[in-house]
């Protein structure tokens, strides 16, 4: 009887070892059970996504239609007299001056140039600001010297509220554009520099004991160490730091003058115009709005781990 060779048998050997191994550490099919345990809960899911979206819709449409007939109840002006047209207008008389606003009818100031004017000081702002005070961070970050001669300094200049800066930034800069790209730089280069230290002192010790016996000087360590972490940190915050410089802005606009969005609310308040005033703070709501999902998208993009980390 011919006995076959080890070798002929070796291979269909392996191949049935192999074919084990990738079974036993494969992933395993999940049962039936537990894919409608999982199908279940997307339903749970979509259908609280539902309820908490038409829960939303509901109070929104509720707040419009008292907005919109409540002023016309006989009798409720009495106890609640701001429950008048002249101070909070109507959403109809809004949407109408909305209109005026975007066409230039009945005489009204079209609000592109407004518009277009606010967004550019805050987005000046804001950036130079985030970049200005991303530098600072890693810097002071780098040198404890450094950050012990500017804590004081920069403790009580945070300290100070924003707005009573305005009158020395007028008195400093005269003109009105640059005194609003100015006080949006001072509301957000803290919100940047804090974050920038924060994010330039987390490294990991052991991380910049490794660059230094590598041969990194301080420096080296500051951009090639330090740098990714505080950019890191700082960007995180972008949402928020534009939200941050557009509040400055339309606050130094109502108080400068000049030709932004806040100089038209100002307008409207001085003619007891309260439809034009609140058409103009409905505009000034879906810029910011914008704006920051604008920031939260490339934040999405910029750093993916970012989000992940928020979504766990």
């Amino acid at each position: 009887m011919a006995t076959p060779h080890i070798t002929d048998a070796a291979p269909e050997l392996g191949s049935a070892t192999s074919s084990v191994a990738t079974t036993a550490v494969g992933q395993v099919p999940a049962t039936p059970s537990e894919q409608q345990a999982v199908r279940a809960i997307a339903r749970r899911k979509a259908k609280r996504t539902l309820v908490v979206r038409a829960i939303q819709l509901g109070i929104v449409v509720i707040l419009i239609l008292g907005w919109q007939f409540l002023p016309g109840v006989p009798g409720i002006q009495g106890p609640f007299p701001w429950l008048n047209t002249f101070f909070i207008s109507s959403p109809t008389m809004v949407a109408q001056q909305l209109g005026y606003l975007t066409t230039g009818a009945q005489g009204a100031t079209q609000i592109w140039g407004p518009f277009a004017q606010t967004i550019l000081t805050a987005l000046a702002g804001t950036l130079s600001a985030m970049i200005v005070g991303t530098v600072a961070g890693i810097a002071v970050s780098n040198w404890r010297m450094l950050a012990d001669i500017t804590r004081p300094f920069l403790v009580v200049v945070n300290a100070v509220p924003k707005v009573a800066v305005i009158p020395i930034i007028i008195l400093i800069v005269h003109e009105a554009v640059f005194a609003a790209i100015v006080t949006s730089f001072i509301s957000v280069f803290f919100l940047a520099f804090y974050n920038a230290t924060e994010g330039a002192s987390s490294v990991p010790r052991e991380m910049i004991q490794n660059a230094e016996l590598l041969g990194a000087t301080k420096v080296r360590v500051m951009l090639r160490v330090r740098s990714p972490y505080a950019i890191g940190w700082t960007l995180a915050a972008l949402p928020n730091a534009i939200a941050f410089g557009l509040t400055a802005t339309v606050t130094a606009e109502i108080i400068l003058g000049g030709s932004g969005l806040g100089y038209q609310m100002l307008l409207a308040l001085n003619n007891s115009n309260s439809s034009l005033l609140l058409a103009i703070v409905l505009i000034v709501a879906i810029v910011g709005v914008a704006l920051v999902l604008g920031a939260t998208a490339l934040r999405r993009v910029i750093l993916p781990w970012w989000e992940s980390s928020q979504a766990n």
